[in-house]
């Protein structure tokens, strides 16, 4: 998987140091297809959702999983994403939505203050 773009909020799940990209670049976190198997993306104005089976290589057991990518920095309370803030910053912009694990999602939908799946 590739990104690029701003990285303002955590957006591309990088190191906050990393600002911009300008071009296409592997994000590392979801860079292992042994792991992960892509099956939906969607991205928004400050966040995406990335829908996935993934893989976990000591067991050998895979779940279907949707992780969001990214934060509002400007929502102090943080009230309208799927992830705790704290949770988000805490590991890099990165975390799974863990209500829709083992959810086969049909669709997804990232807009700029709403997110639907």
């Amino acid at each position: 998987m590739y990104g690029w773009g701003s990285n303002e909020g955590l957006r591309l799940g990088l190191p906050s140091s990393i600002e911009t990209l300008t071009k296409p670049t592997p994000l590392a976190f979801f860079n292992n297809p042994k792991r992960f198997k892509l099956l939906d993306i969607s991205a928004g104005d400050e966040h995406s959702l990335i829908h996935l089976e993934e893989t976990f290589l000591v067991e050998g057991e895979s779940l279907l999983r949707t992780y969001q990518v990214g934060l509002n920095q400007k929502d102090v309370n943080h009230l309208y994403r799927g992830v705790e803030k704290d949770v988000l910053i805490a590991n890099k912009g990165i975390a799974p939505v863990e209500m829709f694990d083992n959810y086969e999602v049909k669709v997804m939908a990232c807009g700029h203050k709403a997110t639907i799946v």
